[in-house]
C-alpha cells in the first residue's frame, strides 16, 4: 500500500496500523504463526491470524489484555521464550516491531531462532535504521519501559540474512516522516542463501 493511500486512510479515520495487519493476515493465509513480542495486537483489530497463533510478549499487562480475549499466550522475553521451540516448528515466525525493542545481542539471536523455528517464512517489521523512541504509556495500560527503542537494523543487514525487504514510508505523530522494513525469509531463500 503507498504511503499516499495511508495518508487517505489516516485522514477518513481508518487506523493507519490495519494495513500492516491486512498484509500480514493475507500473506500468512491459513499457516501455523509464532507472534513474538506481539502487543495487544493492534494492528490485527481483533481479527483471526493464521489456523493457529501464539502470542509472546513480555510485559504483562499486554498478555493480560489478550488473555481477556481467549488468545493463547506466553509470557517471557523473546530469546528466552524461542528457545524452547522446536526446529521448523510454526509455519511462520513473526517479529513485528519488536527487534527495535532489544538489545542488539538479543534482537540478532531472536532473529536466529525464528529463522530456525520457522518452517515456511518469517516476516519482520521494523525502523529502517536506529529511530529513537523511550517507554510510553499506550492503549489504556501503564508505563511500559520495554517499548523504548535500543537497535536498528539497515535493508543492507536484513537482506544478507537472506530476507526479501521493501521500505515503507509513513508518518506518525510520535516520530514524524519514518521508513520502516517489511522482511520476508522463505526457507527455501534460506536455504539458497547458505
Amino acid at each position: 500500500m503507498s504511503w499516499f493511500k495511508r495518508a487517505i486512510d489516516r485522514l477518513q479515520g481508518k487506523s493507519p496500523t490495519n494495513w500492516l495487519g491486512d498484509r500480514v493476515i493475507n500473506q500468512v493465509g491459513n499457516r501455523t504463526v509464532l507472534d513474538i513480542g506481539c502487543g495487544i495486537l493492534n494492528a490485527f483489530g481483533g481479527r483471526p491470524i493464521g489456523s493457529q497463533h501464539m502470542c509472546v510478549d513480555a510485559f504483562p499487562p499486554y498478555i493480560e489484555r489478550l488473555q481477556e480475549q481467549g488468545r493463547s499466550v506466553v509470557l517471557g522475553k523473546a530469546p528466552e521464550v524461542m528457545e524452547q521451540f522446536e526446529d521448523q516448528s510454526w509455519d511462520c515466525v513473526l517479529l513485528l516491531d519488536v527487534l527495535e525493542h532489544l538489545t542488539r545481542q538479543d534482537a540478532e539471536q531472536a532473529l536466529s531462532h525464528a529463522e530456525r523455528i520457522a518452517r515456511d517464512e518469517v516476516i519482520v517489521f521494523t525502523p529502517n535504521g536506529f529511530l529513537e523512541q523511550h517507554g510510553w504509556e499506550a492503549w489504556g495500560l501503564p508505563h511500559n519501559e520495554l517499548q523504548a527503542h535500543r537497535c536498528g537494523f539497515r535493508i543492507e543487514e536484513l537482506e544478507q540474512r537472506g530476507y526479501r525487504c521493501q521500505i515503507d514510508r509513513s508518518t506518525s505523530e510520535q516520530h514524524g516522516d519514518i521508513e520502516h522494513l517489511y522482511g520476508v525469509r522463505q526457507r527455501s531463500a534460506a536455504v539458497r542463501a547458505a
